[in-house]
């Protein structure tokens, strides 16, 4: 797909100064999949091209004006394939964002089912495990996934041990280490 947008669009695949903070966002979308090239987004009047940006992307552009100045500059920078080429990418790339579309619409979906599977298993430790910041759903169903009922456990300590996630100790007569490596024993997908 990155391959087929630099063919269509050069300039908006890999300048800096992208009008587009995602280039794989619902404005970029549209301009790769509604226009057969660049030249026509060049052509098209500046003010027709600012309303066409507040619509595809829902007047979330602060300086919709600029984001046209700098798509027009793109699309005039950006080198030209033959015209029997621009359809067939447009309909490539068309393809590519519907895959992508489907991917996460599945993904959500199995998100979904996991965490509701999980919480009628360890409803509680489910809810305390996503309180943690950067712990969602998938990663709190695989830990528990990996732990099982968390009172199976003696201490903290246990747990850890059971993860891999403590220091060897080092030591001779009255000499002990303080510098030594993390064990990789245990359960390494819990660890991870």
């Amino acid at each position: 797909m990155i391959s087929n947008m630099f063919l269509k669009f050069s300039e908006l695949a890999v300048s800096d100064n992208s009008p587009f903070s995602n280039n794989h966002g619902a404005t970029a979308e549209a301009i790769l999949t509604e226009f057969l090239s660049p030249d026509e987004i060049q052509a098209m009047p500046l003010a027709d091209l600012v309303d066409y940006i507040c619509q595809k992307g829902h007047g979330r552009f602060t300086n919709p004006e600029q984001t046209a100045q700098l798509l027009q500059k793109a699309a005039r920078d950006s080198f030209r394939l033959d015209k029997c080429l621009s359809e067939p990418l447009t309909i490539s790339i068309a393809s590519s964002f519907n895959c992508i579309s489907a991917f996460e619409k599945e993904r959500k979906f199995i998100e979904k089912a996991i965490a509701n599977a999980i919480k009628s298993l360890y409803a509680n430790e489910y809810q305390c495990l996503t309180s943690i910041p950067g712990i969602g759903p998938v990663f709190a169903a695989g830990i528990l996934a990996e732990i099982g009922n968390i009172a199976d456990f003696k201490s903290n300590d246990s747990l850890a041990k059971y993860a891999g996630l403590f220091w060897k100790q080092h030591q001779s007569g009255d000499y002990e280490a303080a510098d030594t490596k993390l064990s990789k024993e245990g359960n390494r997908y819990l660890r991870y």
